[in-house]
C-alpha cells in the first residue's frame, strides 16, 4: 500500500517522536534507549509497549 511504513520504519518514527524534544532530533543521552527500542528483533510488542497501562512481565522482554 503507498503511503504505509513498515513496521521497523513505523518504529524508528514512533521512538523518534517519542524521544525527542521537536520530533526530529534525539538528544544524545537518550540516544542508547532508542536504540535498544529501535533495534528490538519484534517490533510489534515494542509499537504496543506506548498504548500499554502497565509493564509486561520482565520475564517476556527476551523475546523483544
Amino acid at each position: 500500500m503507498p503511503g504505509r511504513r513498515c513496521p521497523r520504519c513505523t518504529l524508528l518514527a514512533k521512538v523518534t517522536s517519542l524521544l525527542s524534544r521537536d520530533g526530529t532530533a534525539l538528544d544524545a543521552s537518550l540516544r542508547p534507549l532508542a536504540d535498544v527500542l529501535s533495534d528490538a528483533p519484534n517490533p510489534y510488542p515494542v509499537l504496543a509497549w506506548p498504548g500499554c497501562t502497565e509493564a509486561p512481565p520482565r520475564a517476556s522482554w527476551a523475546s523483544w
